[in-house]
């Protein structure tokens, strides 16, 4: 009986020596696949055959072939590789940014405006010169060209980005789907989860897409006794047992462009991204692009509103006979600008300002924030409580609004306050000039000014020279040849703030240009105060535009240069914080490396190993074959 036993403890140890050879040449045939977990062939002793006093061996059983894997350290690399798709998406595109500006060539956005104030500075020395004027509007024209290519190109690559994230999405819903599928492989081949952790092929293309969903949006796995992973988001399923919850996106128009929110497919709940390059995405649209645009908007901003605002209260080598406003207040009986702050905790599209309690209603005017993380963003007001003064908007702001957030209701795109202004009539023939002081009265005591105020007050000072167009326009037109009309001392900005004698036309970095009527007739450049001859007074208040701090206390320049400081700080620091992450990706892909990589030599020497077993199981058996041969022609 004990040599026919041992028959069969020469198969077993046949039998696994093959398995154990067949999973080191599968090892080595998958040394290079992405993903792959080194396997290993697991055997323990067969139950001994008891012999009287004794027990003799069976032989060996192939226990299981084990995957070689360490969960935590999968855990950990999934959620590394989350964060280095997070951070390397941000420094590539803040990056993209920096090279736009270009800021050590000599055509960068900060070397055009300082060759618009050299311009201004030689042509304030010679008001009169032709060539000076000229100067100044060719290099006004230049700078505007560089803040409509630098904005437009962000604008472009914030609809890249958006585009990205699209992409983005659905490649999320195919590794869902890929991973939801895998599941049900993997139950079927473990039979319902009798045979946990047989699948070990299987499990590797699933842990790898796991990790490659990482990278995309930061997931955590949990594995069930079945032998599933449910997939998460945050607190979402992705992936559920063998089921995939599809993402899709939903749009809204946000600064004027159509942007994608993913959200769930089913309920369209909103997708919490919490890390991977989908949150890079979201972060570099949202908030890095969208930072550095709101800067070169308020840099142009200002740069049109203290130009105009120089512009329209001094006096070129000629006079107007006729002037319309560039803007217009369609309703001219309303309050020219209603201004106010936030006085109570407010959200994106709301704001509580306790100071309009009881106030008319401003339903269907223009809302411009003029300070905080939301500075020049415009709204409708749909809108209005006056019990407790809280305005609604149609659309959401990037940020709500904060205590302290000042702001106006007007159709003007620049501010207007509480002032007057000069309206300056001179008769060419005869040099003289008479100024009537027009009052803005802006101060929210009484009835405040409109615009048809503002004209009765025109038409007072000249009788037949103010005309509201049915755009809201205001047209000013002298009653003979002999008049022209200029303007002066305007402490309300209303001059410039409607349009009358501009240096540019828009408020934006996208938008702004020279006033065309300037490049047609250069004359018109007011270099004067007065109609004296050889007055620059106008012109060295350009000149000293230079210095002044005008924009959050900065001067022009100095804001443009701490917005690029700004810019290349954070692009620095983003790209340490990737080029750093990556290095620790890197050790714990060598960590996974040494406990489930496949080592060539290592296999090498197995294999010889288990050819050698193999062998000897042969010899064994053809050993105990002799023997049964002898027996049986023996008796």
């Amino acid at each position: 009986m004990v040599l026919l036993s041992s028959l069969n403890t020469a198969l077993t140890g046949l039998n696994s020596a093959m398995a154990a050879l067949q999973t080191t040449g599968h090892n080595i045939a998958n040394a290079s696949t992405p993903g792959y977990s080194r396997q290993r062939v697991e055997m323990e002793a067969n139950r001994a055959l008891d012999y009287g006093r004794f027990e003799i061996g069976r032989g060996v059983n192939l226990k299981r072939i084990q995957r070689l894997v360490d969960e935590s350290l999968e855990g950990r690399l999934r959620d590394s590789t989350a964060t280095l798709g997070n951070l390397s998406v941000q420094s590539e595109n803040l990056q993209r940014i920096e090279a736009l500006l270009d800021a050590l060539s000599d055509s960068d956005l900060g070397t055009h405006l300082d060759n618009l104030f050299e311009a201004i500075q030689d042509w304030a020395n010679d008001p009169d010169d032709v060539s000076a004027r000229n100067g100044v509007l060719e290099a006004a024209r230049t700078a505007a060209d560089s803040f409509n290519y630098v904005s437009g190109q962000v604008r472009r690559q914030r609809e890249q980005v958006n585009d990205e994230i699209v992409v983005t999405v659905g490649e999320i819903n195919r590794l869902t789907d890929e991973i939801a599928d895998l599941n049900r492989q993997v139950l079927l081949q473990e039979n319902g989860g009798v045979d946990v952790g047989t699948a070990n092929d299987l499990r590797d293309r699933r842990g790898l897409l796991a990790r490659q969903l990482s990278d995309l949006i930061g997931v955590t796995t949990v594995e069930t006794t079945t032998g599933e992973i449910n997939v998460l988001a945050g607190s979402a399923y992705l992936v559920f047992g063998q089921q995939s919850y599809a993402l899709t996106t939903s749009q809204k128009v946000v600064d004027g462009l159509l942007f994608d929110t993913p959200v769930f497919a089913s309920g369209s709940a909103n997708l919490t991204a919490a890390g991977g390059k989908l949150a890079g995405l979201i972060e570099t649209r949202d908030n890095l692009t969208r930072e550095f645009q709101q800067g070169l908007d308020q840099l142009a901003h200002e740069l049109a509103f203290q130009f105009n605002r120089i512009q329209s209260t001094g006096q070129g080598l000629e006079r107007f006979s006729l002037l319309t406003s560039r803007d217009g207040i369609p309703v001219s009986t309303v309050p020219i600008a209603i201004e106010g702050s936030v006085t109570s905790a407010s959200t994106a599209n709301t704001l509580m300002d306790s100071s309009l309690v009881g106030a008319a209603s401003p339903v269907g005017r223009q809302f411009i924030v003029l300070g905080g993380r939301n500075v020049l963003e415009k709204r409708t007001i749909t809108d209005f409580d006056p019990v407790n003064g809280t305005l609604f908007f149609d659309g959401d702001m990037p940020a709500p609004l904060a205590i302290g957030d000042r702001y106006q209701i007007t159709e003007l795109e620049f501010p207007v306050v509480n002032g007057s202004f000069q309206y300056v009539v001179t008769n060419e023939i005869t040099g003289s000039q008479q100024k009537f002081t027009i009052t803005v009265d802006l101060d929210r005591i009484g009835a405040d000014t409109t615009l048809a105020d503002v004209a009765a007050q025109l038409n007072a000072a000249l009788p037949g020279s103010a005309t509201i167009l049915p755009d809201g326009k205001l047209r000013l037109q002298s009653p003979t040849n002999d008049v022209r009309l200029a303007f002066a001392n305007d402490t309300s900005g209303f001059v410039a703030a409607i349009g009358l004698n501009t240096f540019f036309d828009g408020t934006d970095g996208e938008s702004i240009r020279v006033n065309p009527d300037l490049l047609i007739k250069p004359s018109l450049l007011s270099a004067a105060k007065s109609n004296a001859d050889g007055d620059n007074s106008n012109a060295l208040e350009f000149a000293a535009l230079r210095s002044k701090g005008v924009v959050s206390g900065a001067s022009l320049e100095d804001f443009y240069q701490g917005l690029v400081g700004t810019l290349g700080t954070r692009t620095s620091e983003m790209k340490n914080r990737a080029e750093n992450q990556q290095l620790v990706l890197q050790q714990l892909e060598n960590q996974r490396e040494r406990t489930s990589g496949v080592n060539v030599d290592e296999e090498a020497v197995k294999m010889l190993e288990f050819q050698r077993a193999f062998q000897a199981s042969a010899r064994f058996l053809a050993v105990v074959d002799t023997l049964l041969d002898t027996l049986i022609n023996g008796l």
